[in-house]
């Protein structure tokens, strides 16, 4: 997945804490190439995503601050 836009709380999953402009790609390192992200769920201060082997990766954080 590609990801952008504010990013001050971690929420774009990219190991860091900045704003990114443009789409940057975010590394899942997954095990397999067969597990897919099947939904995503983008908040103000967080980014959940759910993948097709049941796992959930979550990025940012739960304060609305």
């Amino acid at each position: 997945i590609f990801t952008w836009g504010n990013g001050e709380k971690g929420q774009l999953g990219l190991g860091d804490y900045f704003n990114k402009e443009l789409p940057t790609l975010v590394d899942l390192d997954l095990d397999s190439k067969e597990v897919k992200v099947i939904q995503i769920s983008a908040g103000y201060t967080s980014t959940l995503l759910l993948l097709s082997n049941h796992k959930l990766y979550w990025f940012g954080t739960s304060a609305l601050i």
